[in-house]
């Protein structure tokens, strides 16, 4: 075992000191003694921890000082000895002049303990505001005869009360002309409040701009009545453009990967249910969706296909071979089912078990389409159901008692496994067979789902930028969810807007 040199010993049998770090660049050590109090003030404040050090930075009297907070952990003071040439060359730096000799294995470095530092004051307290006194015409006179020990100018004092102290109307009035408060902030020391930086912020072209601005929702929302778009609008088509140019905004360039994939799911299924595609993305595409649909397909406000969206060029209304996929959405008391944040489908590019409803356990969510209600009766009814030869608004491409019983089938079995009770035969069988056409024209009667309601998740899609939007735009935005409202505004025969006043 090779011998290793063993560092020097140093005797420790050496003076205990007190230590100020002064947190200013000291050039004249007398007046930095003067800031801290001086001399007498220093020894008294190392013999008696009761005894403040303070910092002035003037003369001021009324100046809040900084205090220092005593550390009394032990620190040894070196002294460091090394050759001036070497010192110079790194100009005067030590730390890399004690670098360069121990890399060059010289031993000129002479290490000598001079002190032991067994108190240290440190002034890490933030500053008070200062109040300026030297304009005060009151604290003067206080100065000149009480702070002095002026018996004449102490007698000679008087005082004129300013009841007003606060109006600044009166007549070469500038300042309050009162003694200043101890102290203006509680909190002497500083808090991180752990700023940061906003992560939409980048520096384009030397300016500092949001690197996600608002995106606006162009989605193409129409009525039963309406004709189906065949293709996306002039906004839809110019924001794609926006997308397609500016691949360096990581939120656009994941919006085109989530186009990409939308157009293959639209290509093997014409009409989905949002939240089945939200399932099929990666979790980091989820957030593109509702910018990424608009560009693919379009919505009914009510009717048959509800909260589904339908690709441009097919309309569901022409061919019954669209009424699979229907949809069906239903509202069950105590029912706090939920999707779990980040859920992805079990199966590649299709609809996940959890949405589907098979008759023996509660679905992630009660909105359906047809062709997702596995279960053997609700699928027994719809076989057996008369095919229409055009499309009624309420009930779609199947006849209004069969589209009845389905719905009440429906309701009746997810409360039952909501409540985890059992199926009853009997009620099941009377739903099947015995229901009449009469009952169903009073279905809205029997407690069913308004065709009106909308989901809350699918709400988000007709965003309205209300401070970009005109009139037109609002009233349009209105007539989604309240027709007759909307219309009742337009006709308000008082309703003036702002550009048709001549002023």
């Amino acid at each position: 075992m090779s011998a290793k040199q063993q560092a020097k010993e140093h005797s420790l049998d050496i003076p205990h000191i007190s230590c100020i770090e002064f947190p200013l660049k000291v050039k004249n050590v007398e007046k930095a003694f003067d800031m801290v109090g001086g001399a007498d003030n220093i020894i008294q404040s190392c013999l008696d921890d009761q005894v403040p050090l303070e910092l002035r930075f003037t003369k001021n009297i009324y100046e809040h000082p900084v205090n220092a907070k005593v550390n009394k952990r032990e620190h040894i003071l070196i002294k460091i000895s090394v050759p001036k040439k070497e010192f110079n060359e790194n100009n005067r730096n030590i730390q890399k002049t004690l670098e360069q000799l121990h890399t060059n294995g010289k031993k000129q470095i002479h290490i000598t303990p001079l002190a032991i530092i067994n108190k240290t004051f440190r002034f890490r307290e933030m500053s008070d505001f200062q109040y300026q006194v030297k304009n005060s015409e009151y604290v003067q006179q206080v100065n000149e005869s009480i702070h002095s020990l002026n018996f004449d100018k102490i007698k000679e004092l008087r005082f004129e009360q300013d009841t007003r102290p606060w109006d600044f109307d009166v007549k070469d009035k500038q300042l309050f002309d009162l003694p200043p408060p101890p102290r203006f902030s509680s909190i002497p020391l500083p808090f991180n409040y752990h700023y940061k930086k906003n992560a939409a912020s980048v520096v384009k072209e030397g300016k500092l701009t949001r690197k996600n601005k608002h995106i606006k929702l162009n989605s193409i929302i129409i009525k039963f009545n309406d004709e189906a778009p065949k293709q996306p609008s002039i906004e839809l088509l110019n924001q794609l453009k926006v997308f397609q140019s500016e691949q360096d905004n990581p939120f656009f360039k994941d919006t085109i990967i989530t186009l990409d994939i939308l157009k293959k799911l639209f290509d093997e299924k014409p009409i989905w249910i949002r939240k089945h595609l939200e399932a099929i993305l990666p979790n980091p595409l989820k957030p593109c969706l509702k910018y990424a649909l608009p560009q693919i397909s379009y919505s009914f406000t009510k009717g048959p296909w509800r909260q589904s969206y339908i690709k441009f060029g097919i309309d569901p209304r022409t061919s019954p071979k669209y009424g699979k996929y229907q949809t069906e959405g239903f509202r069950v008391p105590n029912y706090f089912q939920k999707i779990p944040k980040g859920f992805m489908s079990e199966i590649p590019n299709g609809v996940s078990a959890s949405f589907q409803f098979d008759g023996t356990q509660v679905p992630l969510t009660l909105s359906f389409q047809l062709e997702n209600i596995l279960d053997e009766q609700v699928q027994d009814l719809l076989k057996k159901a008369i095919i229409r030869t055009e499309c009624d608004f309420q009930d779609g491409w199947y006849d209004a008692l069969s589209m009845f019983k389905v719905r009440r089938l429906m309701r009746y079995k997810l409360k039952v496994l909501v409540d985890g009770g059992r199926f009853e035969s009997d009620k099941i069988s009377h739903i099947m067979n015995n229901l009449q056409v009469q009952e169903a024209n009073n279905e809205k009667d029997d407690g069913s789902d308004d065709e009106d309601e909308i989901e809350d998740e699918e709400i988000e899609d007709y965003e309205l930028d209300v401070k970009e939007a005109n009139y037109d735009e609002i009233v349009k935005y209105l007539e989604k969810f309240n027709e007759r409202g909307a219309t009742q505004i337009k006709e308000l025969s008082s309703l003036i807007k702002q550009k048709d006043l001549d002023i």
